[in-house]
């Protein structure tokens, strides 16, 4: 699982990359990223929005099968449909 996440991530562009190690990695807002790369906030919200749409497909089977619904205990073998727009 982590090598999928890994391998997704090493796709984006270095600028997309660092937006996203930043947030999602080490929990910085948005204007802290700003801030810290020096860029404007316009910039690191069109960075982030581009990485997680180039994520998306790559990792949409993750997604799937996070989330899947547990059953016993357990996670069921099937994860729901990946071209499904919304989970309850």
């Amino acid at each position: 699982m982590h090598e999928s996440v890994h391998a997704a991530l090493r796709t984006l562009p270095a600028d997309q990359l660092a937006a996203v190690r930043l947030a999602y990695f080490e929990g910085y807002t948005q204007s802290e990223i700003a801030e810290r790369l020096g860029i404007p906030l316009g910039t690191v919200k069109t960075r982030l929005r581009r990485a997680c749409a180039k994520l998306r497909s790559p990792l949409a089977l993750l997604k799937a099968w996070v989330l899947c619904t547990r059953r016993a205990g357990s996670w069921c073998i099937q994860p729901r449909s990946v071209f499904a727009r919304s989970y309850p």
